[in-house]
């Protein structure tokens, strides 16, 4: 990664925008030499939660956050019904404009046999006028 990357990504992370404002924030990098890119990376590392802190904290959330990540939960399960719902009615919509579909073949299909017929019954008066 490049200097420049790796600066921008430590004062994102710090929510800082010079070197200065990064040492005061955090005392584990006021020794770092930031001319060095070995530096950087250092200040990255300290500042980036690793993976299993993240865990051990999702697994023991302080008392405030608890009550939130219920009403998540139940929200989300709440959601995964809807959606489940949403997604039987589509499919039964779907199976009714299909039968729906079909319907109107069959009917289309039938009042053109009745119009031949319709036709034939002309011809057949008009024949029989004639005679």
């Amino acid at each position: 990664m490049k200097l420049h990357e790796l600066k921008t990504q430590v004062f994102e992370l710090a929510e800082v925008e010079t070197t200065q404002q990064l040492k005061a924030k955090c005392a584990a990098l006021r020794s770092l030499d930031m001319r060095y890119t070995a530096s950087w990376e250092k200040a990255l590392t300290v500042l980036k939660p690793s993976d299993s802190e993240f865990q051990a904290w999702l697994d023991n959330p302080p008392e405030e956050y608890r009550e939130v990540f219920a009403e998540i939960d139940t929200t989300a399960k709440q959601f995964d019904q809807v959606l489940t719902q949403a997604r039987q009615l589509g499919q039964d919509i779907n199976a009714i404009a299909e039968s729906l579909e079909e319907s109107v073949a069959d009917l289309e299909a039938e009042a053109e046999q009745l119009q031949q017929e319709i036709e034939v019954g002309r011809r057949v008066a008009k024949q029989a006028e004639r005679n």
